[in-house]
């Protein structure tokens, strides 16, 4: 992952007595805690990454499969996650809709394999690779080509761009070891239980699953290795409900919260983890699950900046807030928020969550005289 202490080096922050750090020189606790301990640390504005030579020619692309294959697509995964253990592949699994930049496809969607493979076409068209798929019955080839990392990012960027001013929450709990024949089924049937308690969520909705291999999703020696202790697990089912503000009931959150808490138990079976992506949390989440045997050294932590384990569902977003919108009276490139925009502030409250997320910066000076007054502000109030 990003954030292991392989690829994540070092973080300039500025803290909030007013010192800019690097983390892992200066604060080493600190640096444990931002690989995937949450936000309100302090303000990240420089990263150390490693950088790392790539092959320049993945094989990768969209193949899309009809409803009518999800039984036995369902049945290829299966075996492909019990079979493959190359870091060098991988692929998501997502329904076709807005999210992949076609129309809404009702309450039971064909499905996308979104394919990576590094070692080439050769070695995707095998039975190493996604023979399996590219032999299922009603499968084409949307858009498969041979091409780099950077212009494979550039697939997913249709997810980005149909979000648009659509209202979204998201949750992404984990999955251990290998997937069952009923995994993406069940993913299946709970999107259509999604569309049922709401149909307006087919304009703006994905069920994604990452699948992933074990050695390239847990880089980190250990679960007390890192903030986040996602050593041990594999697989991320990521999912989001969207829909257009003016066809949202007035208990729109309340619908969609009920349906992602659902996604454990009901996708997941008993592979369900208790643990989830730590950047999607909301107020159900038990922190103590998501952060396991850290939870407690993560509190201590947060003592020294802002506690915001102990704050009340309002609190925590007045933080996130006044914080984004105290960055963005000096910002270099923090994106700015309309606080008249309902849609806005439904997607900030989306990406705030209970552990809010900090807005990076490049300037540290610019960054230190926006949240110190902030901060100290918000300190005033907490006590």
């Amino acid at each position: 992952m990003i954030s292991d202490p392989q690829n994540l080096l070092d973080a300039q922050v500025v803290l909030r007595d007013g010192r800019v750090v690097w983390a892992a020189q200066d604060e080493p606790d600190l640096m444990w805690a931002l690989r995937g301990g949450g936000g309100n640390f302090g303000i990240v504005t420089a990263l150390k990454l490693r950088a790392r030579p790539y092959p320049d020619k993945i094989f990768g692309g969209v193949l899309a499969l009809p409803y009518s294959a999800l039984q036995a697509t369902a049945k290829g995964v299966s075996a492909m996650s019990k079979r493959t253990t190359d870091p060098k592949v991988a692929m998501h699994v997502v329904n076709l809709g807005p999210g992949m930049g076609m129309p809404d496809q009702g309450a039971k969607p064909g499905i996308g394999i979104m394919m990576f493979d590094a070692r080439g076409e050769e070695h995707a068209r095998s039975t190493d690779g996604f023979a399996w798929a590219f032999g299922l019955e009603g499968a084409q080839e949307v858009s498969t080509s041979t091409c780099t990392l950077r212009e494979m990012h550039a697939v997913a960027e249709t997810f980005r761009d149909y979000q648009g001013s659509n209202m979204f929450w998201l949750c992404a709990p984990l999955i251990e070891g290998d997937l069952d024949e009923g995994m993406l089924v069940r993913a299946w049937k709970w999107y259509e239980d999604c569309i049922e308690a709401h149909p307006g969520f087919g304009a703006g909705s994905t069920v994604l699953l990452e699948f992933m291999q074990k050695n390239a999703f847990n880089s980190s020696p250990s679960r007390t290795s890192t903030g986040w202790p996602h050593s041990g697990h594999r697989h991320v089912m990521q999912v989001l409900l969207g829909c257009k503000p003016e066809t949202a009931p007035p208990n729109i959150k309340d619908i969609a919260m009920q349906r992602l808490q659902a996604v454990g138990k009901e996708i997941a079976g008993s592979r369900e983890t208790g643990e989830y992506h730590a950047g999607f949390l909301h107020e159900w989440n038990d922190l103590r699950e998501v952060y396991g045997e850290n939870y407690e050294r993560l509190r201590e932590l947060k003592t020294r900046t802002i506690d915001l384990f102990d704050m009340s569902n309002i609190e925590r977003e007045l933080v996130g807030l006044l914080l984004v919108k105290a960055l963005n009276t000096q910002t270099c490139q923090a994106t700015q928020i309309n606080r008249e925009s309902k849609v806005r502030a439904h997607q900030l409250k989306s990406t705030l969550g209970p552990m809010t997320e900090i807005a990076k910066v490049n300037n540290p000076a610019a960054a230190h005289e926006a949240s110190k007054a902030m901060l100290d502000s918000l300190t005033c109030r907490m006590h």
